[in-house]
């Protein structure tokens, strides 16, 4: 359910720019897309290895699994942080990476870099959930998510293209960041 979820509020976004700004602009904005996801890969590596050490951790509970989870956020988000920057600086280039058709993209790079340190934050908080037995509550809070992008796509890509798109991806990221977080604290603070 949880990966179901993840592609789901990852790539719901892309038929429907193709829907309603054509494939040229969703071309464009799946380019500019899977540059992040490139760039996300040395955080997603580090947190598949630090997944069995979470369940470690989370057998003596939450508490446990979130200060493991503390301990990998500030080299984690250093990179995420210094990739973004890099991404934004580096966005020109991508009509040269991906072709002339696709110049747009450095827009669209820039717009979604602000998502490596946002995915960096949810992903530690939901592997702490995960490995603390909390799977239902991290699978309840993407399930909202899912339906939160959904609804924000569907109201702002007809009217804005991409940029929609990418508003929609982005307030999506942050409402998994804070509600993983959030959910986490308050379910941390009723244990013993």
């Amino acid at each position: 359910m949880s990966l179901s979820s993840q592609n789901a509020y990852n790539d719901i976004d892309k038929p429907i720019v193709a829907r309603f700004s054509g494939l040229s602009q969703s071309g464009v904005y799946a380019a500019g897309y899977r540059a992040i996801d490139v760039a996300f890969a040395p955080v997603r590596a580090l947190v598949f290895a630090a997944y069995p050490a979470f369940f470690r951790r989370g057998a003596r509970g939450l508490k446990g699994s979130l200060a493991f989870a503390g301990r990998l956020m500030a080299p984690a988000l250093l990179y995420a942080l210094c990739g973004a920057g890099l991404l934004w600086w580096l966005a020109p280039l991508a009509g040269s990476v991906f072709g002339q058709g696709f110049a747009e993209t450095a827009s669209v790079v820039r717009w979604l870099a602000v998502l490596l340190p946002l995915r960096t934050i949810h992903y530690l908080g939901q592997d702490a959930l995960t490995g603390a037995d909390r799977q239902g509550a991290r699978t309840a809070i993407q399930g909202g998510v899912v339906a939160g992008n959904l609804a924000l796509s569907l109201l702002l890509i007809p009217r804005f293209g991409w940029r929609g798109a990418a508003a929609a991806s982005i307030a999506s990221e942050m409402m998994l960041a804070v509600g993983v977080w959030a959910v986490a604290a308050r379910l941390a603070a009723r244990e013993p």
